[in-house]
């Protein structure tokens, strides 16, 4: 399916042209415009997840492609990014310098869960270090060896970060060893964990928290034989979905496992469909949620039944942000029925992660859109560009976003609003709303 959908529509009529003066007599000189300064591009936000011990997302890392904006730019934007928001519940991190701190007020920016992150000692001075706690707001320093300057002033910091893509195996292994030797009571947070293995060794070596793309990778250590009976009876399910299946048939499936009967019924009796009476029977539930909606739930059900609980609900934010982001953006150059395509590519993006078998083999029993199919088996097809696209957007990739966004001629600005609706969105499905209880701190 070919990409021609991304068209932009221009308007506007051409500037009026200098007309002759009808008395012949000599024009005057044209007055000198004065083209104003162009404004500096806004700033884009992007945010990493951090992963605690229990492989929950407990909070993000901030960055802030600025663009020579100033301060106080920088500030709003990460505000209506939602970074204050996030601190007053999880983890906020974001890198410091006494000029930004000082350049604008960050007070927006600092709640429970604020750490600021230096990069090195120099920067992080003893009176600023007091500014910001006496905010409200924490302090992380990012390590790079255990010297005696270091030593002197980690009780400073209430968070270590090392990039472990700066070290070769053995010294990284040495670096935390002797960080857990000198503060053993000091959280260490680990950037570049790429893979499932890696973030093996670094709870091995006692490590609090990690950044990377391993959450949402395949780990061939807990590759699974079959499905748990849960997941195969809501594959079946979706598969049936999508045949237009009969509403008995459908029950009967869902009847042959307990765990997805009381799934089904929680569905619809969630307070999201506004019911004023007390659903029981699994026909009952399927009717009140209708077709569409069934097809979603079920496949956010496969997050629910079974598995790891924190791997699992991390992936689930995950796909849901992704699925939201796919919907909202394209939008408006899309009919609704390839956007519910774009959602249900989000939501099975990170199957493979969630079951523990190769992406091939769990859309062996699937039945889906051809579109949906060829992103992800083969990484081809209509969704290609839009799917790279939200990617982008999930690992911080700013320069690959801006030339995607142009390349399907979104606006930027489009792109940086749907991503946030998306996170806020996946948040409040999460439980994770203004007023609920707090998500785990340091």
């Amino acid at each position: 399916m070919a990409l021609g959908f991304f068209r932009r529509l221009f308007g506007g009529s051409e500037p009026a042209g200098v007309h002759a003066d009808p008395f012949q007599r000599e024009a005057p000189p044209p007055a000198a415009v004065l083209v104003p300064e162009p404004a500096p591009p806004r700033p884009l936000v992007a945010r990493d997840e951090i992963i605690d011990a229990q492989t929950r997302i407990c909070g993000y890392r901030y960055r802030v492609s600025d663009q020579g904006a100033a301060p106080a730019q920088v500030v709003q934007a990460l505000d209506e990014a939602g970074m204050g928001r996030m601190a007053a519940r999880r983890l906020a991190l974001l890198p410091m310098d006494g000029e930004r701190w000082r350049g604008a007020s960050c007070r927006a920016l600092t709640g429970p869960g604020t750490h600021y992150l230096f990069a090195s000692l120099a920067a992080a001075e003893p009176a600023l270090l007091a500014e910001i706690k006496a905010a409200g707001g924490r302090s992380a320093i990012h390590v790079t060896e255990v010297n005696l300057a270091l030593r002197a002033r980690l009780g400073d910091f209430a968070l270590a970060w090392v990039d472990c893509t700066a070290f070769p195996l053995e010294a990284f292994e040495k670096l935390l060893r002797e960080l857990r030797r000198v503060a053993p009571a000091l959280p260490i947070a680990v950037d570049g964990v790429a893979s499932w293995p890696e973030r093996r060794l670094c709870d091995a070596l006692g490590v609090s928290y990690c950044l990377g793309g391993f959450v949402a990778s395949f780990d061939e250590a807990q590759a699974q034989e079959k499905l748990s009976e849960s997941r195969m009876v809501l594959l079946e399910m979706l598969n049936l979905l999508r045949q237009d299946g009969e509403l008995e048939d459908l029950a009967e499936l869902a009847r042959r496992d307990p765990a997805v009967s009381v799934q089904l019924v929680s569905m619809a009796n969630s307070p999201a469909m506004g019911l004023d009476r007390q659903i029981t029977g699994v026909e009952q539930a399927m009717l009140i949620l209708g077709r569409a909606q069934l097809y979603r739930w079920l496949a956010l059900a496969m997050f629910r039944v079974g598995g790891s609980r924190g791997k699992d609900e991390s992936l689930l934010e995950l796909a849901l942000a992704r699925g939201r982001f796919l919907e909202l953006a394209f939008a408006p150059l899309l009919p609704p029925s390839q956007c519910d395509e774009l959602f249900l590519v989000g939501l099975l993006s990170v199957f493979d992660a969630l079951l523990g078998q190769p992406m091939a083999r769990i859309l062996a029993s699937m039945h889906l859109p051809d579109a949906v199919q060829a992103l992800l088996l083969h990484n081809e097809g209509a969704y290609v560009r839009p799917f790279l696209l939200v990617m982008a957007v999930e690992r911080g990739r700013l320069e690959q976003m801006e030339r995607l966004a142009a390349q399907l001629e979104l606006p930027l600005e489009q792109v940086q609003a749907c991503s946030q609706a998306a996170r806020d969105w996946a948040d409040a499905a999460m439980g994770f709303a203004a007023g609920a209880p707090a998500g785990p701190g340091l």
